[in-house]
């Protein structure tokens, strides 16, 4: 099979054959795509889609024409919900009326599916009853995103086989077997469009957030709007400058708040170069959400360990000094992810050229969660 990453910046395809043992990936490829044709998760062109997918076939030989995707925006809704027990079979059956009430679209125009977490018992305070319940992640994508993929991928004659939110993919690609252990970590994957943040423990995913508006290509599109760059130019001021790390964020303006044990603050102002400051803004927003996110996270009656660590992904994640910026702020170690250290991988098998493993983390993850 051939799984598929597909966002703003391109496409990520890894071929891979499945045995006992997982897969065996043989082939790693990207492609560009026009401007436009996939924004914040969404195909918006899904003709100019095909004809890339087309060309990616062509030019790398790929052999299969069955594909597994991800999906990744802001109409795919996670949530965790506790719901009445059944067998398998007939939960499943009865989910899309039993989350019916907590879902804000029309339950007849999505699509729903569910991530168990596990099951309880629980006593009724008004009734005394004793209740069987199921704790799961509710996964809900709207019918008409999950059709611009369909459409795109049928037009380049290609058999989408199953689809996944990316998250679960991030997670499989950096903690390939369910651990024993209750290590809490957040997965933060950077794309060019969207942020995809997870939180997992021990492997198992327990909150789920898709952030659109937040990545690498939005903030060279912000450079090039503020000083009317090119995109290039843009780009590489971005590349060259970075995230400060001298001095810990807000020290200058002498912002501190107590954040689960850690520190809040505020954006480092610099006169070193004017784009400076607006990378700065740009990123801590981004940082602000995602503290504010672990935040919300562990101090809402979750039973968890502490916050052992945080796994950048994605191209986005590679900014210099976001790394640091981000592991002074949480006051938890950052390390950049590498799914290739969980893979069985041919010899002769190669990252596509300029492209790092962080980048094609939810191609391999979606690999891995295939059977």
């Amino acid at each position: 099979m051939v799984s598929l990453d597909l966002g703003g910046s391109g496409v990520r395809a890894v071929q891979f054959t499945l045995g006992k043992k997982g897969p065996s990936i043989e082939k790693m490829a990207v492609a560009p795509l026009p401007a436009g044709a996939i924004v914040a998760g969404e195909v918006r062109d899904a003709g100019a889609v095909s004809a890339a997918l087309k060309e990616l076939w062509s030019k790398e030989k790929l052999k299969s024409k069955k594909v597994v995707f991800s999906l990744a925006n802001s109409h795919v809704l996670v949530r965790q919900m506790d719901l009445e027990w059944l067998a398998p079979d007939d939960f499943r059956k009865s989910l899309k009326y039993q989350a019916a009430e907590y879902i804000p679209m029309d339950i007849d125009e999505v699509t729903v599916d569910y991530h168990a977490l596990r099951d309880f018992e629980s006593v009724d305070p008004v009734s005394g009853q004793t209740r069987r319940l199921l704790q799961i992640l509710l996964v809900v994508a709207s019918n008409e995103t999950l059709d611009g993929f369909l459409t795109a991928l049928g037009g380049a004659g290609l058999r989408p086989v199953r689809a996944e939110i990316s998250p679960f993919s991030l997670v499989r690609a950096t903690n390939p077997a369910p651990r024993q252990d209750s290590t809490v970590e957040v997965l933060l994957d950077l794309g060019a469009h969207v942020a995809n943040l997870v939180i997992h423990e021990g492997g198992q995913p327990r909150y789920v957030r898709i952030m659109t508006g937040q990545g690498g290509d939005v903030l060279t599109q912000l450079l090039r709007d503020r000083f009317e760059w090119s995109h290039d130019e843009a780009e590489q001021t971005k590349i060259a400058l970075g995230m400060p790390t001298s001095q810990p964020a807000g020290a200058a303006m002498g912002v501190s708040s107590t954040v689960f044990g850690g520190v809040a603050t505020a954006a480092v102002t610099t006169d070193e170069h004017p784009a400076q400051t607006v990378i700065n803004e740009s990123v801590s927003r981004l940082i602000g959400e995602v503290r504010q996110t672990v935040d919300f996270f562990m101090t809402s009656g979750h039973d968890v360990s502490p916050l052992s660590r945080v796994v950048l992904t994605g191209g986005g994640g590679n900014l210099g000094g976001f790394a640091q910026r981000l592991s002074s702020e949480l006051r938890v170690p950052v390390e950049h992810g590498n799914p290739l250290d969980h893979l069985s991988i041919g010899r002769r098998v190669k990252l596509p050229d300029g492209v790092t493993p962080q980048e094609m983390s939810i191609a391999l993850g979606l690999a891995m969660g295939t059977s």
